[in-house]
């Protein structure tokens, strides 16, 4: 509706959400944060092609809301004014940002106990083997039924999972910053 009022051009994305998007093992088998780095992927699909679609690589907008206002948060570049922020990969993609109902500094971002989540997950999908390597390798032979009724579960259950202080994506947490 926005782009019916005013001269704009509204780019809506997808990304990995869940299990698939935010998995970690807190170490180099998977650090996480995949739904940001999808992402950034986006925002750097509207650098470079958004003035085919009559829209301005110099002015971008982004804008989510409740777990979208979150992920706004995390990707706000180090670079902004003097006010050291999140994120330095989402430096130069975009110029203004609108978080509404979520912030990534009122979770518990990177602070979940990752061990106890995974020992749930190893449960839930009888990947059962102590080193993240191995549990990491077990998930990628299931299927997507698989992985979207273990992503159920987590739901059912309240388990919720989170963007990580990765050093990549989140280079510290955010109180620290």
């Amino acid at each position: 509706a926005l782009s019916a009022h005013e001269n704009v051009v509204v780019v809506t994305i997808q990304y990995r959400l869940g299990i698939w998007g935010l998995f970690s093992t807190g170490d180099e088998h998977s650090p996480g944060n995949w739904a940001h780095l999808d992402q950034l992927a986006a925002l750097r699909w509207v650098q470079d092609n958004i003035a085919n679609f009559g829209g301005n690589p110099d002015s971008v907008t982004i804008f989510g809301e409740s777990s979208g206002g979150i992920s706004v948060s995390v990707l706000l570049p180090l670079s902004w004014a003097d006010d050291p922020v999140l994120s330095p990969l989402g430096k130069d993609l975009f110029h203004r940002a609108i978080s509404e109902s979520g912030v990534v500094i009122n979770t518990n971002v990177g602070k979940k106990n990752i061990q106890a989540v995974n020992e749930i997950i190893a449960t839930l999908s009888q990947c059962n083997d102590t080193s993240s390597a191995a549990m990491v390798q077990c998930l990628r032979q299931k299927t997507e039924s698989e992985l979207l009724e273990i992503s159920g579960k987590l739901v059912q259950y309240n388990i919720s999972l989170s963007t990580m202080i990765d050093g990549v994506v989140l280079p510290k947490a955010p109180e620290e910053i």
